[in-house]
């Protein structure tokens, strides 16, 4: 059977799922017949990084029953005759309303939550019923793959690990360099402003910090709305403590890789996780790490990073005074886990297995 994908997507904004979709149909482009990739409301940032070789199609949809854009996105499918949609996060739903009228096409979800909690949410009810039109479910950790396997009707479901590509872009016109004093020590966070990333604890254990008289910055890079009310929350916190000039919003950037570069330690403060892209490309800038212990996290970086569980900002800034005290050490485990990564999570070997997985259906 001739392997032809459309990576499905909801939009192309800088994000976890995002970035895999993209990756993935860039990956593709040489190894199968025709890959492809379909972005259902709108574009992105990430448009810029999709080869040339990845057949694109933009829906702009303007609500889920937007009959016009399947009929468009249906004949892009016919046109280029893919035979497998591999849907990412809630595409799933635009998969299968595709499906009613393509029967013979086979659906691949991938599953980029975070760990999922007792109590069944209206999106995770109308998973489960969509699940029947399933073909294979994708996984980002083996806790997903317990969910899925308990609570929907796909037969065959896989663990994957996410991965980021070791070639980086120097195409990107911004001008990389971390705001605030040249001399502190400059602790990165990249995640989208929103409640599961749990932000406010980075800002309380940099607080800490600055209060013994530690010279550190924070550098918050992923997508954020001035008008949302968990951006509010946390510019409340700043300017309270007095920290605007140490606490600093960049908002989404492309070539995260330069930044990270930059910074003397990565940190992730999530209240839950799957497999963080985040993490992984800290791991590949050889960047010491402090992570909460959620998720595959913990078996990510084993004992190469600091560990701490969620919502304790008083391990987090222990943590992190250790790094800057024990520079030597945190560099060492850093390469090792450079090392680690590079191996686990190569994109070569990740992108075999998943075309294993298309042969298969």
């Amino acid at each position: 059977m001739e392997v032809r994908v459309l990576q499905l997507i909801d939009s192309l904004e800088i994000g976890g799922a995002e970035k895999m979709a993209v990756q993935l149909a860039n990956k593709l482009s040489s190894k199968i017949e025709c890959s492809a990739l379909c972005s259902t409301r709108n574009d992105g940032p990430l448009k810029d990084e999709i080869e040339d070789a990845v057949r694109l199609i933009i829906l702009n949809k303007t609500h889920v029953f937007d009959l016009n854009a399947i009929v468009r996105l249906r004949k892009f499918i016919k046109k280029h005759k893919l035979n497998i949609i591999h849907a990412h996060g809630s595409s799933f739903f635009t998969a299968c309303l595709l499906k009613v009228s393509l029967p013979k096409t086979k659906i691949v979800w991938h599953d980029h939550n975070g760990e999922r909690g007792s109590h069944i949410s209206v999106y995770e009810i109308v998973l489960k019923f969509a699940s029947i039109l399933f073909d294979q479910a994708i996984c980002v950790n083996l806790n997903l793959v317990s969910w899925c396997k308990k609570n929907l009707s796909v037969s065959r479901v896989t663990q994957i690990n996410n991965f980021i590509s070791f070639e980086h872009s120097t195409t990107h016109l911004d001008k990389q360099e971390l705001l605030g004093s040249e001399e502190s020590f400059k602790i990165i966070h990249v995640a989208n402003l929103r409640h599961p990333k749990d932000h406010l604890t980075g800002l309380i254990a940099i607080n800490i910090l600055r209060k013994n008289k530690i010279d550190v910055s924070y550098h918050l890079f992923g997508k954020f709305s001035e008008e949302d009310e968990y951006y509010k929350k946390l510019m409340t916190y700043v300017k309270k403590n007095k920290l605007e000039k140490h606490v600093f919003f960049y908002g989404l950037k492309q070539n995260i890789h330069d930044y990270l570069k930059l910074a003397d330690i990565g940190i992730l403060t999530s209240t839950s996780e799957g497999l963080p892209l985040s993490l992984i490309e800290y791991a590949l800038a050889k960047v010491p790490i402090a992570v909460t212990e959620v998720g595959e996290c913990p078996q990510l970086v084993k004992h190469f990073a600091k560990l701490f569980q969620p919502k304790d900002y008083e391990s987090l800034s222990k943590h992190l005074k250790d790094l800057i005290q024990n520079k030597e050490q945190a560099r060492r485990n850093a390469e090792l886990l450079f090392k680690k990564v590079y191996s686990e999570f190569n994109p070569d070997n990740i992108v075999e297995d998943i075309i294993n997985i298309y042969q298969k259906l």
